[in-house]
């Protein structure tokens, strides 16, 4: 075995096998090992706790000379703080053989933080299935580099998706901090990368006319009654889509005509206060007939313990844009309708703001910790009148329960049996609006409109029917009843 000052990459790639194994070393301690079959790998003998061990390096020539010794300096600055550095490096193999694949990493983030912390954990599960697991599933979450993850973004971007583009760039690089923070991977790969969408802001808002065309057009669609009402609130009280459709009815405080989103559903992680509009009381009153007993507002059609998807409502719009006469309406613009509507009544800025639940600055964080709660009945008030005009109608929206229909009827001499109008009326979910009811026959009250407009002189059998029996009940629909008395 011969000592060498310091080896040359020369000298290795001349080093030829013999019939037993030997070893050269230069005088840092380096050594390379050769087989009989010409394997040479880069080697350290040192004692631990007295005890010779021998450390490998790697292989020559993919490690080559100059990585050799800088792995060489790294183990010896181990052993110096007084640690085994081949004990360590066995260790982090280990770990490397057993470490997170990229499926497991995003089992565990959807696990652990984007199903109980995030509203959006469902398209973010789509979008990490669809375009990281199903790229990257059986590789080491530790492999994945940035050019990799840049190189994703732009085939997303190529396939003509730059909004997902830069929605997934955001999504994989929280869910590799969130894996930093625990020790799952030891660098961020996605933490400098730039989102390479264009994102422009979005302007589109619904003139008069359209907001007319979506409210009244709806029962012209495919849309469900429960979809409907959500569309409805959303426009009504300019909130965002997994506020309402994840609305439970126990939020809804009718006595103060307010609406309470509590802060784990809120985006800005803050309790939101919405007060009711006497139109957004009709609207909550109709749809707590329709979802029954479920403690959802807004219940799945399939499983009444579980809210409605807002990818339903989504969709939902989607497909009935052409039956509504609408071009190119997203379910978000309900939201800056209402809001640009209110500014063109005079709504002032900070209130707005407060009505649209955006985060404030620190300064008001920390300062202005008011609610603003008179303000912002006020302005969803005036929203609520402004809708009203759009509408083109003074009718009270009212709501009718199937009783107070039935006695409703009979008074105005409709003679049938209650338990059918009970069943009738139940089965099918029936609700009514005053000012759309058509002649009822064999009625003696036979005008083909009801209103309940205080200001009218002439009171129908109807009218005074209605406010008799207590006529507080639900809204749309009281043309069909004209179906049920034939």
């Amino acid at each position: 075995m011969a000592t060498w000052k310091r080896f040359t990459d020369k000298q290795i790639a001349a080093l030829k096998p013999k019939a037993e194994r030997y070893t050269e070393w230069e005088a840092s301690g380096l050594g390379v090992r050769v087989t009989p079959r010409s394997v040479k790998s880069w080697i350290w003998l040192y004692r631990f706790d007295r005890v010779p061990i021998r450390m490998t390096f790697g292989r020559y020539p993919v490690m080559s000379l100059r990585d050799a010794r800088l792995a060489l300096a790294h183990a010896q600055k181990i052993f110096a703080n007084g640690q085994n550095p081949g004990k360590l490096a066995v260790q982090k193999r280990h770990a490397e053989r057993h470490a997170e694949t990229v499926e497991e990493l995003v089992q565990a983030y959807l696990k652990g933080h984007a199903r109980p912390k995030k509203r959006t954990a469902a398209e973010d599960e789509r979008s990490l299935k669809k375009d990281v697991v199903s790229r990257w599933g059986q590789r080491k979450a530790r492999s994945i580099t940035t050019q990799e993850i840049v190189n994703l973004l732009d085939d997303v971007v190529d396939r003509g998706s730059p909004y997902a583009a830069n929605r997934l760039g955001s999504t994989v690089r929280k869910m590799f901090q969130w894996a930093k923070r625990r020790g799952i991977v030891d660098i961020n790969p996605a933490a400098d990368i730039e989102l390479p969408g264009k994102e422009t802001p979005r302007q589109r808002i619904l003139n008069t006319e359209e907001i007319r065309k979506f409210w009244t057009g709806l029962d012209n669609t495919t849309i469900t009654p429960t979809v409907q009402l959500a569309l409805k609130l959303l426009l009504a009280t300019a909130t965002r889509r997994s506020e309402v459709t994840q609305a439970l009815v126990s939020e809804f405080d009718l006595a103060e005509k307010v609406w309470i989103i509590p802060a784990a559903r809120s985006k800005n992680g803050k309790a939101h206060s919405v007060p009711l509009s006497p139109l957004a009381v009709a609207l909550f009153k109709e749809a707590k007939v329709i979802a029954g007993d479920s403690g959802y507002l807004f219940p799945s059609p399939r499983n009444p313990d579980v809210p409605l998807s807002r990818d339903t409502v989504t969709r939902a719009l989607q497909v009935n844009r052409e039956r509504l006469g609408l071009e190119d309406v997203r379910v978000h613009d309900l939201r800056r309708t209402a809001s640009s509507n209110m500014s063109a009544l005079g709504v002032p800025r900070h209130v707005r703001e407060r009505v649209l639940n955006h985060s404030q600055g620190r300064l008001d964080q920390s300062y202005d910790l008011y609610e603003y709660l008179p303000e912002k009945r006020e302005a969803l008030n005036k929203w609520a009148d402004r809708l009203r005009v759009i509408l083109n109608t003074d009718e009270k929206i009212v709501t009718l329960d199937t009783v107070t229909v039935y006695n409703v009827l009979t008074t105005c001499g409709v003679v049938m049996s209650r338990t059918w109008v009970l069943n009738r009326l139940n089965s099918a979910r029936m609700t009514v609006r005053s000012g759309e009811i058509e002649k009822l026959r064999g009625s003696a009250a036979s005008p083909a409109r009801v209103s309940l407009n205080e200001t009218r002189t002439e009171v129908s059998p109807i009218d005074s029917a209605l406010r008799t029996s207590g006529g507080t009940a639900s809204s749309r629909g009281i043309s069909k009843l004209a179906e049920f008395a034939r």
